[in-house]
């Protein structure tokens, strides 16, 4: 029998990854930090775990995993992620939660928010935040709480099912 794609392995015995490539990221992160992600995908591969996962490393990690089905490393960086919630990143946090069905996350973010709403209403990003994370805030009672009639209008009389 004969397998797929064994004579162009033959050929070029090379695996090209291309979304995870220095230019893939369009100049966004050093070649540092891209060799760092590397060789964090490669320490999970070989050994199962991450010795020390680092915030930024965990978000292109967590985004990689769909694409490349690790389930069991979605799930590390996702505590990570979840671990180093703060109110500057909660926003970059609730859009990759949404993104990439970061369901535990999103999670995360939505209890990070109740307790942090006064801080994060501060920096005006409410309007920002994606409609999932803000409709289970809604249901939970704290838009009201903030007095903002723009975003409680925007889920009033919706049956979503978050």
């Amino acid at each position: 029998m004969k397998c797929p794609g064994k004579d162009e392995e033959k050929k070029n015995p090379f695996i090209e990854i291309s979304d995870l490539s220095p230019a893939a990221f369009n100049g966004k992160i050093s070649l540092i930090i891209f060799f760092n992600i590397f060789l964090a995908l490669l320490e999970w591969l070989y050994c199962n775990e991450i010795l020390d996962l680092k915030d930024e490393i965990a978000v292109e990690l967590f985004k990689a995993t769909i694409k490349y089905s690790l389930p069991k490393l979605k799930i590390e960086a996702e505590k990570c992620l979840m671990k180093n919630l703060t109110v500057e990143n909660i926003l970059n946090r609730a859009k990759l939660a949404t993104e990439y069905n970061g369901g535990e996350l999103e999670t995360a973010v939505v209890k990070f928010l109740a307790k942090e709403i006064d801080e994060v209403n501060k920096r005006e990003e409410l309007n920002h935040f994606p409609n999932s994370i803000l409709y289970r805030a809604y249901k939970i009672g704290m838009i009201g709480k903030i007095g903002d009639e723009a975003l409680s209008a925007r889920f009033d009389g919706l049956k979503l099912n978050y």
